[in-house]
């Protein structure tokens, strides 16, 4: 459980990553330190339990999990992001609440 909060807690720093590639957002250089950390992080946090429990399989497998729910959210607020900055009155609300219920 640890491991996927550690994983899905790093949404912020992906959303950054996006922001930058999708948006153009300008990163600071302490940002791209924490962008570089949280991969190092990541890798471990997926591949370090995995090889202690002797490549136990549902480990690796929560671990991926995880880290693709904290991308997913990014992805999500990058997009949202994108889509009030090219139209402000995008009804946003409505959009998350048809994905939630299509998920």
């Amino acid at each position: 459980a640890a491991q996927a909060l550690l994983l899905m807690s790093l949404c912020p720093l992906w959303a950054a990553l996006f922001g930058r590639c999708a948006l153009g957002d300008s990163l600071e250089r302490r940002t791209v330190v924490a962008l570089l950390l949280a991969c190092a992080a990541s890798a471990l946090g997926i591949c370090l339990p995995a090889i202690v429990s002797n490549g136990e399989r549902a480990l690796l497998l929560g671990g991926l999990v995880a880290l693709a729910t904290g991308v997913g959210l990014a992805a999500l607020l990058t997009t949202s992001r994108a889509t009030v900055q090219r139209q402000v009155d995008a009804a946003l609300g409505l959009a998350v609440v048809l994905g939630n219920m299509l998920a």
